[in-house]
């Protein structure tokens, strides 16, 4: 499943950090596909699971307190269809790109056409994602236009044809600088790293495979508990009854 991630206006980035030193914070994530309007439906097991899954989307930023957030955010990869979640579900949100995607897709331009390893492609890399950073996005399609106008190379030219087109794709989702100004998370790692840590950490390993829904859920809201801080309280009011 792809990504799609909620957080609360608290601020967790400083805008004078640089992009390594960085640590964004996600108040609550799902993954899903599709249509918020009924968790039942119609139709092939296919599309009756896209369905459930955008419902659960829905639900999941709703228990976090997305509603009620003072400042609400959605972060993606850059996929069209996660922008027509957040377009159709979630449109009071400031939409942000991914900053580690972005700067991925950098790195892959740079080395498609400078070559691989070499340092030309790391320092063409490195004053790109500085301008990305700094917001000055039309300046880095400016001269990814150049480069691929410029060359001669099929392999080269389309290093930078698939640069310009995400850039462009993605116009209205990186501007860095308001984003870290607002305290906004730019970026989806902590929550990547909680879904192999505290999911696939105890749920994905040798001979965990084969869990009921119900029995995965009341594992990971004890993992969960335990990692917040809020196991205690967890134990007096829900567990202490049922002992």
């Amino acid at each position: 499943f792809r990504r799609v991630l909620f957080r609360s206006s608290r601020r967790r980035c400083s805008p004078t950090r640089a992009p390594s030193d960085c640590v964004p914070s996600i108040a609550a994530r799902s993954s899903g596909t599709a249509s918020a309007s009924s968790s039942t439906t119609t139709g092939r097991p296919s599309e009756r699971l896209v369905t459930t899954s955008r419902a659960v989307v829905v639900m999941m930023a709703r228990s976090a307190g997305y509603q009620n957030a003072r400042l609400q955010a959605f972060i993606a990869d850059g996929a069209t269809w996660l922008w027509r979640i957040q377009e159709q579900y979630f449109g009071s949100a400031i939409a942000i790109l991914d900053w580690y995607h972005l700067a991925e897709k950098v790195h892959a331009a740079a080395e498609g056409y400078f070559g691989e390893g070499v340092e030309a492609a790391q320092g063409w890399a490195r004053r790109m994602k500085d301008l990305l950073w700094d917001g000055k996005s039309a300046t880095v399609l400016t001269e990814v236009r150049v480069l691929e106008n410029q060359s001669r190379s099929p392999t080269r030219r389309e290093a930078m044809h698939a640069l310009r087109t995400y850039l462009e794709n993605q116009a209205d989702h990186v501007d860095y600088p308001r984003y870290r100004a607002l305290g906004l998370s730019i970026g989806s790692g902590p929550v990547e790293a909680q879904c192999k840590c505290l999911v696939g950490g105890r749920c994905k390993q040798a001979g965990m495979r084969d869990w009921t829904k119900a029995g995965a859920e009341g594992v990971l809201r004890l993992r969960a508990a335990r990692q917040d801080g809020s196991y205690d309280r967890f134990w007096k009011t829900n567990l202490r009854i049922a002992a």
